[in-house]
């Protein structure tokens, strides 16, 4: 409580120091260092009672995050710390060199309490899931503010500035508060690393890197490089065409001299940009020359997750589903496609167009209209990222729930004819209508003709009626802030037509033309975002299975296997499959060459499994297995297996031709070994009376 009154008295202290320069604002509001130094006074005092009344509220949230803190929380709190140092310094260092005025001491001052307050809510509220909002609007507005001067440089940068060492102090408040917004809003500061689907973004985008660009081919990596450079000549394009548009209509003010030929590069340039995202001769020729990178990507990632798959052990896929695994694979393929159209060719190009039309109206216009667009702008995207990160928790709970009615759907459909011989149809119906409904019963009554009756609600409907409803909440804020930004800056623009006669009818096309320009992009942004959400979700769960460890491998001194005698060692195998079910307990035996050896036992006494550990499909815990004296763990898994037969009691088949089900065993056999491998079972003269023979399809269940 001292501390409080310490700092508050601090605050006054500040305040009256504060109005002793105010009449140094009255020919130069706002721009004027004076006036916006009392203004940032002003904003950082009202943001450090927002803040202190934040930290006095009891925490009303029951759900809190566990865990370690993630790196990022720290990079605010050490960033925060400095900038309260920095603050300190600079103005005892203004003190030492006699250059400080009352202004310029009260905005430090408010700033030094400023962050200390808000430090000490940032770390009250560092378990909570998502970020308060009263911090998001802290930095938002602290990141707008330290902005200024860079578009009215002349007016805060004089050489006495340079000289007194304020631009120092300047530029390392600007990166220190960048890096305070960056940690806390864009790498979820105050929420589990897992919890947020942009936690890890740089190792996540590091793991989709070596898939798209194509080291072998000269030629996908020109399409790369021209696919960047029409990107960058589009957003020069997005400039030049509203200038058009105030050229021709001030043009058309003069008929006398208008000249035609803004018409024609106008028109053409239209036909360059189309209607912004979508559409336009540059964005129609990317995308085609994106085809075969998006293609490449594919194929890689693909190809490597499916051989990924096949070196995992025979105990990973029994575990597993493989409808689900199958589900995970496509969804993850697609999702890194989805991930570097929308980050590359609308989220880059969007806050590229912001940037260009911040500097653009700072430049073209004056201080209002840069300052109109930035605070839109950044509170847009503040508020998007915000209220989608905090709907991410039910698109997971949605994805999840999919997953497992995919999963028991996929395991019903083969084993449909099981399905069949029980007549449990019904019974499969209803197991996945639960799997989707998963009802849940509320303590909520509702009165229906004089009748209170509890209502059952699902789960599944619920969350998605919470994802619905944020969305909305959601559409409303964006259009809400846009439509406040385009009213404002539009009465500006006519204001200073009208009666200032500063600008022109031109001038009012321009800024409308650019702003509508401006905002297309923006109304597709939280769907952007979502929809990249969605993706990393996805691509995480894909990297989990490309993580998976393999648990029978090669060791580093395994050799080839050429059998010479031909002899089989199973010395004491011991083996389970959980700890609480042994199923071979001490078993030894030899099979010497030429020998016959049955296996005979009641269902579940180990038989397949003995077989499965001769092909070293599973790893032996104790005892042994060798071949010719070799340990099968020395062995290289590769040549073992491909010298043993194998003809399974359930008969496995391939949904492809019979040569190819005949030459699965040995892919390298010619035509003719595949006849004699027929005739040798007995079944060629069958084969060879169906329709197309050998390469006759078979359809399995």
């Amino acid at each position: 409580m001292v501390f409080r009154i310490l700092i508050l008295s601090f605050k006054f202290i500040a305040m009256v120091s504060a109005f002793d320069d105010f009449d140094q604002c009255k020919d130069g509001w706002p721009i004027q260092p004076s006036c916006s130094r009392l203004i940032g006074f002003g904003i950082y005092t009202a943001l450090a009672v927002l803040n202190l009344i934040v930290a006095c509220m009891p925490r009303g949230i029951s759900y809190h995050r566990v865990g370690n803190l993630p790196i990022s929380f720290f990079t605010a709190v050490i960033s925060k710390l400095l900038l309260i140092a920095v603050s300190i310094s600079f103005i005892f260092y203004s003190f030492y060199v006699h250059q400080y005025s009352h202004t310029l001491m009260a905005f430090a001052s408010a700033r030094v309490v400023f962050w200390i307050i808000n430090l000490s809510s940032f770390i009250k509220w560092r378990d909570l899931p998502y970020l308060p909002a009263s911090l998001a609007i802290t930095y938002s507005l602290a990141v707008c503010f330290d902005l200024i001067p860079m578009f009215a440089w002349n007016e805060y940068f004089t050489s006495r500035t340079f000289k007194n060492g304020e631009f120092v102090f300047y530029s390392m408040d600007l990166i220190l508060t960048l890096v305070v917004f960056v940690s806390t809003m864009c790498l979820s500061t105050l929420r589990s690393e897992s919890s947020s689907t942009w936690s890890n973004f740089s190792r996540k985008i590091s793991l989709i890197l070596p898939y798209v660009w194509p080291k072998k081919s000269i030629t996908l990596q020109l399409r790369v490089a021209l696919c960047l450079f029409l990107l960058l000549f589009g957003r020069l394009i997005n400039v030049a065409l509203p200038l058009y548009s105030k050229w021709i209509v001030d043009g058309l003010a003069h008929p006398e001299t208008f000249q035609y030929s803004l018409i024609y590069i106008s028109t053409l340039l239209k036909f360059l940009q189309g209607n912004g995202a979508m559409g336009g001769f540059l964005n129609t020729l990317r995308s085609y020359l994106w085809i075969p990178i998006q293609q490449y990507t594919t194929r890689e990632l693909e190809v490597e997750l499916f051989a990924h798959l096949h070196s995992l052990s025979l105990r990973w896929h029994l575990s597993r589903k493989t409808g689900l695994v199958l589900r995970v694979m496509d969804r993850g393929t697609s999702s890194v496609n989805s991930i570097l159209n929308y980050i590359l060719f609308n989220i880059v190009p969007t806050i590229t167009d912001i940037i260009i039309a911040v500097v653009f109206f700072f430049s073209t216009f004056n201080f209002y209209f840069g300052g109109i667009v930035l605070v839109t702008m950044v509170l847009y995207l503040v508020v998007t990222i915000y209220v989608t990160e905090w709907r991410t928790k039910f698109r997971r709970d949605m994805n999840e729930k999919e997953n497992a009615s995919s999963a028991i759907a996929t395991d019903s459909l083969l084993n449909y004819e099981t399905v069949k011989y029980y007549g449990n149809e019904m019974y499969e119906v209803d197991r996945f209508r639960h799997a989707i409904e998963w009802l849940l019963q509320l303590p909520v009554y509702f009165t229906l003709s004089g009748f209170q009756r509890k209502i059952a609600v699902y789960s599944f409907q619920l969350a998605e009626w919470r994802s619905n409803a944020s969305l909305a909440l959601l559409n409303f804020l964006q259009n809400g802030l846009i439509g406040l930004g385009m009213t404002a800056g539009s009465v500006l623009v006519a204001y200073l037509i009208t009666v200032d006669q500063q600008l022109t009818v031109g001038d009012y096309v321009l800024f409308t033309t650019y702003i509508l320009q401006l905002y297309a992009p923006l109304n597709f942004f939280g769907t952007v975002y979502r929809t990249i959400q969605k993706s990393f979700i996805d691509m995480e769960n894909m990297f989990d299975l490309m993580n998976e460890e393999v648990d029978v491998r090669d060791s580093p001194n395994a050799v080839e296997y050429h059998p010479t005698e031909g002899k089989i060692s199973v010395n004491n195998l011991i083996f389970a499959y959980n700890e609480n079910r042994i199923v071979l307990n001490g078993i030894s035996f030899e099979v010497g060459s030429g020998q016959s050896v049955a296996l005979v036992g009641p269902s579940g006494s180990g038989k397949s499994t003995l077989i499965r550990l001769l092909f070293r499909l599973f790893e032996c815990p104790e005892g042994s297995v060798s071949y010719d004296g070799m340990d099968v763990r020395h062995l290289k898994l590769r040549s073992l297996r491909k010298q043993i037969g194998i003809v399974p009691q359930d008969t496995v088949l391939f949904n492809d031709t019979i040569k190819y089900n005949i030459r699965f065993g040995r892919p390298s056999a010619t035509d003719e070994e595949i006849y004699e491998a027929a005739k040798a079972a007995m079944i060629h003269d069958k084969i060879m009376s169906l329709p197309e023979g050998l390469s006759n399809f078979l359809v399995c269940p």
